[in-house]
Order: C-alpha cells, then structure tokens, then sequence
C-alpha cells in the first residue's frame, strides 16, 4: 500500500506549518482548533508522517477508531505501520503510529505500551476533554506536563 497523495487545503497547510515552526521554536504543547470536517485526520498523518519517533494518537471516540486507524493506514502507506490499541486489540510491534482510546488506558495498560514504543509525538483529537482527571492522568503518564519530556504534544478540537 503507497501513501496516498493528499492535495492540502490551504488552512491544512497552514495547521502543520504552525505546528512545525511552535516546535522548532521550543514549544512541546500546543492545540489546534478547526472546525468539524476540515480534515484533522489529513493533518494528522502529514504530521505523523514527518514524525522520527513512534506515534501515539488519542481519540475519545472509541466506535471510531478502527476507521481511524484505516484511515490514517491508507494515508501513511507503507512508511509507517498504523496499530489499534483497544478492547481486546494489542498494539502490534513494529508498528510506528498507535490509535488508541484516552478511556482505555488503565495504568497498568498504559506502562505496556510506554515501554514497547517510543513516542515522540502524542496527536490527541479533541483535546478539550484533556481537563478531565482520567484524561490529565493518562497525559501525566505519558510526560506531557514534565518540564524535560522531549516529546511533542498536538492537542485538535473544533470547541
């Protein structure tokens, strides 16, 4: 399966232009807001795509993330093996970006997974949920709020 070319809409280029610059200057956490239907998931695997390191994608929506996951598949192809982490499914090994649900996410889950991936990069779809203790406890988990997490924190939602 090849990558399958996307022609980016001028706010999608824009969205990742952003993320790429707040990074290179030295932000790990940021958000971006659009609205529904303009194309997170494009954006998603672009910046999946440029990523060195493993990726972890948070969803809340857990009836939505096998279509997720094959909707990112068919975007990276072949450069990068896209895995579900949810119910009964086990993250795969060897795989470079994990599509998974924030409320599945048990410590004991969680830990299994911080130790056989190496994220650098967390996309966390409609991050305006993350105020929620369950959701603060699972990024507190991952590093996010660490002053020397090397990682990068992408935060989309469209509230």
């Amino acid at each position: 399966m090849t990558a399958r070319a996307f022609e980016l809409r001028s706010y999608q280029r824009q969205a990742i232009d952003a993320v790429l610059s707040a990074r290179r200057s030295g932000c790990r956490r940021m958000v971006v807001c659009l609205p529904t239907g303009s194309g997170k998931t494009v954006i998603f695997s672009q910046l999946a795509q440029m990523a060195r390191k493993d990726v972890l994608v948070l969803a809340h929506r857990e009836e939505l993330l096998s279509q997720a996951a094959d909707k990112l598949q068919r975007a990276v192809g072949q450069s990068k093996k896209v895995t579900l982490e949810q119910g009964p499914h086990r993250a795969q090994s060897g795989a470079q970006i994990v599509v998974c649900s924030i409320r599945s996410l048990h410590e004991q889950r969680l830990r299994r997974l911080l130790s056989a991936f190496d994220f650098g990069l967390v996309l966390y779809d409609e991050c305006h949920h993350a105020v929620a203790e369950d959701n603060q406890r699972v990024l507190r988990c991952i590093g996010c709020f660490k002053e020397d997490w090397r990682g990068t924190l992408v935060g989309f939602t469209a509230t």
